[in-house]
């Protein structure tokens, strides 16, 4: 329900269109056009201001927040002038009321019966008429739940499809912000416990929170995390309405040892998500969006355990089509490249890396940025890092150069849709070495680079100048793939294990409903492995995108993000005493459990 009289629009976002809708009080700017007050004579009212730049057909369209099932909306409109286009109002894209021309210098009350179903918005669409005498008004909207009494509800009718005749902006470029207006674009804050603010300079807390937007004198988008918000409180803001595949670019700032997570949505599907601390820095991103048809953006902040929780966002736009796959990382960012499963990320860099014999001096243009894995520790033999490009479709020619320079140098495996496309292990020299590979796949799919530490710290491996080109590699015959090792290895592979400890393997392999075997000595025998292992005996922690299995149940720990993983399992008989591995977490191994110091719940 708004009346407009607080001078805003009581959350109603502005839409697709060419221009926006407007709160005003008194007259309208054009003489010959608008209503000269509001219903009530002495409040606010809003109206789309048709004079120059405007032209004919072209559309402004204003959104309600979210309703649900039957509703009797009331309202009253002001259509006055020579040149008044149209009023269209519709509810889940089908059309419940239409009128256009001029209806005289008056306020006209209304009401009509919405029967959709289920969770939709009312959209107020006001269309350009012949010349800037064409300004129209609304006022006084409420909703009561059921149709309206003493009416006959008319079917609704599907919205038209034809293109507006203006060739003016794209609805895109409606969807794109920077905030440097100090509002929020026409983003609606949705459904939650709180709401997402515009800011400048610091939060209002400290330890958390960015000190200014991206271009260091702008505005950005925060969640304020204090008190009386909780562990778990979300706040969403849904942009405007887009249409089909979109490449989203956007900044994100997620600093403070309180973090919770922010989530991004199209159509009720996931595109993004990151959680926990992040670093004091904005950090560029960039995503694709396959969505056909029209929908809006959700972008979800949630509280983590403290104040020190505070969620930036800025620069946020919109390009039609997929994001491009080529990236030679001298933006500094990973190009909207998403770090998969696996127990460390790869990481942006410029120059040596931090551990001396490994990993190249620059990248493969002396003077740029470049991707890799830091072998050092608490990286152990066998952890992997992986990462993934956006979305490409069909044959591909990939071209890349990497650097393997090292005394412990692991492997780089490269997968299309899990089948091996790449693999290097071991010493390659210092130097940066250019690959081309045909990647056969039909359909869509995304590649993944995966980096596996070996013996030692002197394992990083970068990869670098990464290009995608439709078709297979010219002077190539393409291989067939080959699909991805899903065995477990040999022992002979793993570093020495003493008789009584836990191996895992492919243990990055964990996914949420599945199950895997862990392996142990029973008889402290070498060689006599079995998976005689009790399911109530068996702990498994790992990071916290990924569910925490157990064979047959499950244990709960909130926010922890790339810690290392941990199996704790009691040995069956008097020589089989408690095995812990990777302790990190653990500090006592109950019959009930696992206890903890208050710090670490």
């Amino acid at each position: 329900n708004c009346n407009f009289d607080n001078g805003d629009t009581c959350g109603y976002q502005n839409g697709a269109g060419q221009f926006n809708w407007k709160v005003n009080r008194g007259s309208t700017s054009s003489s010959g056009t608008g209503p000269s007050s509001d219903v009530s004579g002495r409040g606010f009212y809003l109206f789309i201001e048709t004079s120059s730049p405007r032209q004919f057909g072209d559309k402004a369209t204003i959104l309600t927040s979210y309703l649900n099932g039957p509703q009797c909306m009331k309202f009253s409109y002001h259509m006055y002038g020579g040149g008044i286009g149209a009023l269209n109002i519709y509810a889940n894209n089908q059309s419940i009321f239409s009128r256009s021309g001029n209806q005289g210098n008056r306020w006209i009350s209304e009401e009509t019966s919405i029967l959709e179903g289920g969770r939709y918005m009312v959209e107020f669409e006001g269309v350009r008429g012949r010349s800037y005498e064409g300004d129209i008004a609304i006022d006084a909207i409420s909703f009561t739940p059921g149709s309206c009494p003493f009416q006959t509800p008319k079917p609704p009718t599907p919205r038209p499809t034809n293109p507006p005749t203006s060739s003016t902006n794209p609805p895109t470029q409606a969807a794109n912000c920077n905030f440097d207006n100090g509002d929020t674009c026409g983003y609606q804050n949705g459904a939650g416990q709180f709401n997402w603010k515009v800011n400048r300079g610091s939060t209002s807390s400290s330890g958390t929170g960015p000190s200014s937007d991206v271009s260091g004198r702008g505005f950005y988008l925060f969640i304020e995390t204090s008190s009386p918000r909780q562990f778990g409180d979300k706040a969403t803001i849904l942009t405007s309405y887009l249409n089909g595949p979109q490449c989203m670019k956007f900044s994100y700032h997620m600093y403070g040892g309180g973090i919770g997570a922010l989530n991004i949505y199209a159509n009720n599907q996931s595109i993004f998500s990151r959680s926990g601390n992040q670093g004091n820095r904005w950090i560029s991103e960039e995503t694709s969006i396959l969505q056909g048809g029209r929908y809006m953006v959700t972008f979800e902040g949630v509280r983590g355990r403290s104040y020190e929780g505070d969620i930036a966002i800025d620069e946020i736009s919109f390009t039609p089509g997929s994001c491009s796959a080529n990236c030679n990382f001298d933006n500094g960012d990973t190009c909207g490249y998403q770090n998969g499963a696996g127990q460390f990320n790869w990481k942006v860099n410029r120059g040596s890396t931090p551990s001396s014999g490994t990993g190249p001096s620059s990248d493969v243009s002396g003077r740029g940025f470049y991707l890799f894995i830091e072998t050092s520790s608490p990286r152990q033999f066998g952890d992997k890092a992986t990462i993934l490009t956006s979305y490409l479709n069909g044959p591909q020619c990939m071209k890349f150069s990497y650097h393997m320079y090292g005394g412990g140098i692991g492997a780089l495996n490269i997968y299309a849709n899990n089948q091996s496309i790449f693999s290097r292990s071991g010493n390659q020299g210092n130097r940066w070495i250019s690959e081309e590979t045909s990647i056969l796949q039909g359909g869509r799919y995304m590649v993944e680079f995966e980096g596996v530490r070996g013996r030692s710290y002197e394992g990083d491996i970068a990869i670098d100048a990464i290009s995608f080109t439709p078709g297979s590699c010219p002077f190539q015959t393409p291989k067939p793939p080959t699909p991805r090792p899903t065995n477990p290895p040999t022992s002979s592979t793993n570093p020495p294990t003493q008789a009584g400890t836990v191996v895992v393997y492919h243990f990055y392999n964990f996914l949420v409903n599945t199950t895997k075997s862990l392996y142990t000595n029973d008889d402290h025998m070498p060689g006599l492995w079995s998976t005689a292992l009790s399911a109530s005996k068996v702990w498994i922690l790992t990071y916290c995108d990924v569910q925490y299995l157990l064979l047959g149940t499950c244990l709960e720990f909130g926010f922890w993000r790339e810690f290392l993983l941990n199996v704790i399992t009691q040995g069956v008989g008097s020589n089989s005493p408690h095995q812990e591995a990777n302790d990190k977490c653990a500090r006592q191994l109950m019959p009930n459990g696992l206890v903890f110091d208050e710090e670490e719940k």
